[in-house]
């Protein structure tokens, strides 16, 4: 089809021997040449093989029609509930941390769902700002961080007849308040170190290319952190889109900033040691279906 770039997919066992990669994101057909990228054809998170006839209501356990469902799904995988609200990258991580890696949950200024990991192993999920961490009680009542003391022992370890309300916001603000301070003590650790990066420009003009740029430079501080194993979740908003060429527009941007991020992951000398998944909450029809948009593939 015009605008579209071929890849070969002989001997993938698909119906077609070539498909066709979205013109404006060049860097993904880039990578498939080099054998750097794969594609997952008819995957989903439906529960049983249906097709567009059958009565996919009744037999399935996800909302496909709703785009804040499919995303939670995606990053849940898990259709059957059988660890709600835990993300498949968290229990990754569960399962590594078990087995004596030292690992990291992160989340780059959005949605942590994909990187939350069973609450039996209470593992923390970090935020990866664009800013640096704000100072909480700026003007306080108290002196010298005292009122964050009083905090913590308001909400310390509880007793068994507590409230079962009480005692989970109690663990949410401690661990919140564990992380606050991780990020200043990790924050004072890193002034007058050297971050600057190859690709990225000091100052990105995109709100996607400043996430890849906080994420690479929070990636080189690694060895700082002590981790040897992680996962991040990055977001890029805007695809249930309803007008005409906005798709273009979006896969452009996002195809600059991934190839500065790969440029820079190469800088570093970690590229080899990099998975990065890509998913989208709906399949994009490539004819328009909605006002010249491409909102849903029917």
């Amino acid at each position: 089809a015009a605008g579209l770039l071929d890849i070969d997919a002989t001997g993938s066992g698909q119906v077609c021997g070539t498909f066709g990669v979205h013109g404006n994101l060049p860097v993904l057909k880039q990578l498939y040449d080099e054998g750097m990228a794969t594609f997952f054809a008819n995957t989903g998170v439906l529960t049983q093989p249906l097709t567009k006839h059958d009565d996919y209501f009744s037999l399935t356990k996800v909302q496909l029609g709703a785009h804040n469902h499919m995303q939670r799904e995606t990053y849940e995988v898990d259709t059957r509930g059988i660890m709600h609200g835990s993300g498949v990258g968290g229990r990754i991580l569960d399962v590594l941390n078990r087995h004596g890696h030292q690992t990291s949950a992160n989340a780059v200024e959005g949605r942590d769902t994909l990187v939350k990991g069973s609450p039996n192993d209470n593992n923390p999920v970090w935020t990866v700002s664009e800013r640096s961490p704000g100072i909480i009680d700026q003007i306080s009542s108290l002196p010298d961080g005292a009122m964050l003391d009083l905090v913590k022992q308001l909400n310390g370890e509880g007793e068994p007849e507590n409230s079962l309300y009480g005692e989970t916001w109690s663990a949410k603000l401690s661990q919140s308040l564990f992380q606050y301070e991780e990020s200043h003590r990790m924050q004072t650790e890193l002034e007058g170190l050297n971050f600057t990066l190859t690709s990225f420009p000091e100052s990105p003009e995109g709100t996607l290319d400043q996430r890849f740029k906080s994420l690479a430079e929070y990636m080189s501080t690694r060895h700082l952190r002590k981790v040897d194993r992680e996962v991040f979740v990055l977001s890029h908003e805007g695809y249930d889109m309803h007008r005409e060429n906005t798709l273009g527009e979006k896969f452009s941007e996002l195809n600059a900033s991934l190839q500065q991020f790969i440029e820079e992951l190469k800088a570093m000398g970690i590229w080899e040691d990099t998975a990065l998944v890509m998913g989208s909450d709906f399949g994009r029809s490539v004819t328009a279906n909605s006002n010249g948009g491409t909102d849903h593939a029917g």
